[in-house]
Protein backbone atom coordinates (compact mmCIF):
# COMPACT_ATOMS: atom_id res chain seq x y z
CA UNK A 1 0.00 0.00 0.00
CA UNK A 2 1.39 3.40 -1.08
CA UNK A 3 0.69 6.24 1.12
CA UNK A 4 -0.04 9.31 -0.59
CA UNK A 5 2.53 12.31 0.47
CA UNK A 6 0.86 15.30 2.99
CA UNK A 7 0.06 18.12 1.48
CA UNK A 8 2.32 20.78 2.99
CA UNK A 9 0.49 23.64 0.46
CA UNK A 10 -2.54 24.66 -0.53
CA UNK A 11 -3.78 26.02 -3.91
CA UNK A 12 -6.13 29.40 -3.58
CA UNK A 13 -6.91 31.86 -6.38
CA UNK A 14 -5.78 35.17 -6.17
CA UNK A 15 -8.51 37.05 -6.21
CA UNK A 16 -6.22 40.32 -7.99
CA UNK A 17 -4.21 37.98 -10.62
CA UNK A 18 -6.93 35.28 -11.45
CA UNK A 19 -4.38 32.73 -11.03
CA UNK A 20 -3.75 29.84 -8.80
CA UNK A 21 -0.83 30.05 -5.99
CA UNK A 22 0.49 28.21 -3.29
CA UNK A 23 0.08 28.81 0.21
CA UNK A 24 1.41 26.84 3.33
CA UNK A 25 -0.76 24.66 5.35
CA UNK A 26 -1.14 26.58 8.73
CA UNK A 27 -2.14 24.72 11.53
CA UNK A 28 -3.16 25.93 14.81
CA UNK A 29 -2.09 24.06 17.59
CA UNK A 30 -4.32 23.55 20.89
CA UNK A 31 -2.04 25.54 22.87
CA UNK A 32 -1.61 29.01 22.12
CA UNK A 33 1.84 30.32 22.38
CA UNK A 34 3.04 33.41 24.59
CA UNK A 35 4.96 35.40 22.09
CA UNK A 36 2.87 36.94 19.16
CA UNK A 37 2.81 35.39 15.73
CA UNK A 38 1.69 32.73 13.77
CA UNK A 39 2.70 28.80 14.49
CA UNK A 40 3.78 26.40 11.48
CA UNK A 41 3.69 22.85 11.86
CA UNK A 42 5.73 21.22 9.35
CA UNK A 43 5.62 17.57 9.34
CA UNK A 44 8.71 16.06 6.79
CA UNK A 45 8.52 12.61 5.38
CA UNK A 46 10.53 10.16 6.70
CA UNK A 47 13.24 8.72 5.29
CA UNK A 48 13.06 5.28 6.77
CA UNK A 49 10.46 3.39 9.18
CA UNK A 50 11.56 5.61 12.04
CA UNK A 51 9.74 8.84 11.97
CA UNK A 52 11.51 12.56 11.52
CA UNK A 53 10.77 14.95 14.27
CA UNK A 54 7.94 17.60 13.82
CA UNK A 55 9.79 21.62 13.31
CA UNK A 56 7.71 24.50 14.71
CA UNK A 57 8.49 27.84 14.17
CA UNK A 58 7.21 30.52 14.99
CA UNK A 59 6.82 34.62 13.07
CA UNK A 60 6.84 37.18 14.77
CA UNK A 61 4.74 39.84 13.84
CA UNK A 62 6.55 42.99 12.35
CA UNK A 63 6.85 45.69 14.91
CA UNK A 64 7.83 49.13 14.31
CA UNK A 65 10.87 50.83 15.77
CA UNK A 66 8.80 53.34 17.44
CA UNK A 67 6.70 50.22 18.88
CA UNK A 68 9.56 48.56 20.32
CA UNK A 69 11.16 51.65 21.58
CA UNK A 70 7.75 52.42 23.75
CA UNK A 71 7.95 49.14 24.97
CA UNK A 72 11.36 49.60 26.71
CA UNK A 73 9.81 52.70 28.32
CA UNK A 74 12.97 54.40 28.36
CA UNK A 75 12.51 58.60 29.30
CA UNK A 76 13.95 61.15 27.41
CA UNK A 77 16.35 61.82 30.29
CA UNK A 78 17.38 58.32 30.46
CA UNK A 79 18.27 58.97 26.04
CA UNK A 80 20.40 62.04 26.94
CA UNK A 81 22.16 60.40 29.50
CA UNK A 82 23.07 56.87 27.25
CA UNK A 83 23.64 59.61 24.53
CA UNK A 84 26.54 61.01 26.91
CA UNK A 85 28.00 58.11 27.86
CA UNK A 86 28.59 56.84 24.35
CA UNK A 87 29.86 59.77 23.57
CA UNK A 88 32.49 59.54 26.99
CA UNK A 89 33.22 56.20 26.03
CA UNK A 90 34.02 57.52 22.28
CA UNK A 91 35.85 60.26 23.95
CA UNK A 92 38.21 57.75 26.54
CA UNK A 93 38.65 55.24 23.21
CA UNK A 94 39.70 58.48 21.30
CA UNK A 95 42.26 59.87 24.09
CA UNK A 96 43.57 56.38 25.08
CA UNK A 97 44.36 55.90 21.66
CA UNK A 98 46.27 59.20 20.84
CA UNK A 99 48.18 58.68 24.95
CA UNK A 100 49.53 54.80 23.29
CA UNK A 101 50.63 56.33 20.04
CA UNK A 102 52.30 58.88 22.32
CA UNK A 103 53.88 56.85 24.27
CA UNK A 104 55.24 54.26 21.37
CA UNK A 105 56.64 57.50 19.90
CA UNK A 106 58.13 58.48 23.59
CA UNK A 107 59.80 55.01 23.22
CA UNK A 108 61.35 55.33 19.90
CA UNK A 109 63.01 58.53 20.93
CA UNK A 110 64.23 57.06 23.71
CA UNK A 111 65.58 54.24 22.08
CA UNK A 112 67.43 56.44 19.53
CA UNK A 113 68.41 58.85 22.69
CA UNK A 114 70.25 55.41 23.90
CA UNK A 115 71.78 54.66 20.40
CA UNK A 116 73.24 58.43 19.80
CA UNK A 117 74.59 57.99 23.20
CA UNK A 118 76.87 54.99 22.89
CA UNK A 119 77.75 56.20 19.53
CA UNK A 120 78.69 59.31 21.37
CA UNK A 121 80.95 56.94 23.64
CA UNK A 122 82.59 55.15 20.89
CA UNK A 123 83.25 58.26 18.91
CA UNK A 124 84.94 59.85 22.01
CA UNK A 125 87.45 56.65 22.87
CA UNK A 126 88.44 56.51 19.02
CA UNK A 127 88.77 60.05 19.50
CA UNK A 128 91.03 59.98 22.60
CA UNK A 129 92.94 56.96 20.30
CA UNK A 130 93.29 59.06 17.17
CA UNK A 131 93.45 62.82 18.75
CA UNK A 132 94.08 64.16 14.57
CA UNK A 133 91.79 62.44 12.97
CA UNK A 134 88.69 64.53 11.47
CA UNK A 135 85.89 62.01 10.60
CA UNK A 136 85.82 61.30 14.22
CA UNK A 137 85.26 65.00 15.43
CA UNK A 138 82.91 65.17 12.42
CA UNK A 139 80.78 62.28 13.53
CA UNK A 140 80.83 63.49 17.44
CA UNK A 141 79.03 66.78 15.94
CA UNK A 142 76.63 65.08 14.29
CA UNK A 143 75.74 63.05 17.20
CA UNK A 144 75.79 66.16 19.19
CA UNK A 145 73.36 67.82 17.15
CA UNK A 146 71.12 65.32 16.85
CA UNK A 147 71.08 64.99 20.59
CA UNK A 148 70.15 68.85 20.35
CA UNK A 149 73.55 69.29 22.53
CA UNK A 150 74.52 72.71 20.54
CA UNK A 151 77.46 73.75 22.43
CA UNK A 152 79.55 70.11 22.31
CA UNK A 153 78.26 69.83 18.58
CA UNK A 154 79.83 73.80 18.00
CA UNK A 155 83.27 72.45 19.90
CA UNK A 156 83.14 69.60 17.67
CA UNK A 157 82.50 71.23 14.26
CA UNK A 158 85.42 73.84 15.29
CA UNK A 159 88.04 71.04 16.15
CA UNK A 160 87.16 69.85 12.64
CA UNK A 161 87.46 73.02 10.83
CA UNK A 162 91.25 73.71 12.78
CA UNK A 163 92.15 70.12 11.19
CA UNK A 164 90.62 70.65 7.85
CA UNK A 165 89.21 74.01 7.10
CA UNK A 166 87.89 72.94 3.29
CA UNK A 167 85.84 70.77 4.73
CA UNK A 168 81.87 71.55 3.25
CA UNK A 169 79.96 68.89 5.20
CA UNK A 170 81.62 70.83 8.66
CA UNK A 171 80.37 74.38 7.12
CA UNK A 172 77.54 73.28 6.27
CA UNK A 173 76.68 71.52 10.14
CA UNK A 174 78.47 75.05 11.54
CA UNK A 175 76.11 77.03 10.18
CA UNK A 176 72.85 74.28 11.15
CA UNK A 177 74.19 74.40 14.53
CA UNK A 178 74.20 77.97 14.58
CA UNK A 179 70.59 78.47 13.34
CA UNK A 180 69.19 76.08 15.80
CA UNK A 181 71.18 77.79 18.67
CA UNK A 182 68.91 81.27 17.40
CA UNK A 183 65.60 79.44 17.66
CA UNK A 184 66.28 77.94 20.77
CA UNK A 185 66.83 81.33 22.17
Amino acid sequence: MIKKPKKFFTKKKSESLGKEIAQPVVKKSKKQPKEQGVVIKRKTEPVSKLESPKINRIIPDPISLKQRLASLHISKASWIIIGGAIVVIFLLAFFATRLFMGLQQLEQLQAQRASLLKQRATWTQIVEKYPGYRDAYFQLAVISYQLKDFRNAEQYVEKVLQLDPLFTPAQQLQSEIRIAQNKAL
